[in-house]
């Protein structure tokens, strides 16, 4: 479902990286962690990071 990249960004952003530490981390432009992480949000249904750790957390205790 999630690119590899996705899935990178996806993790660092659930563990509270900004996006500005995530790029500098990882090497990339911030463009290109934005993109990642709308590309997250549209697949996994969410608006928001604090909707996407709510999502994390439910799959996380199997609550959804």
């Amino acid at each position: 479902m999630l690119t590899n990249k996705e899935l990178l960004v996806y993790s660092l952003l659930i563990e509270g990286y900004t996006k500005s530490e995530i790029a500098q981390m990882k090497h990339i432009s911030i463009k290109s962690v934005n993109l990642y992480t709308a590309n997250i949000f549209k697949k996994l249904g969410v608006n928001n990071r604090v909707q996407l750790f709510v999502k994390y957390i439910c799959v996380s205790d199997n609550l959804i």
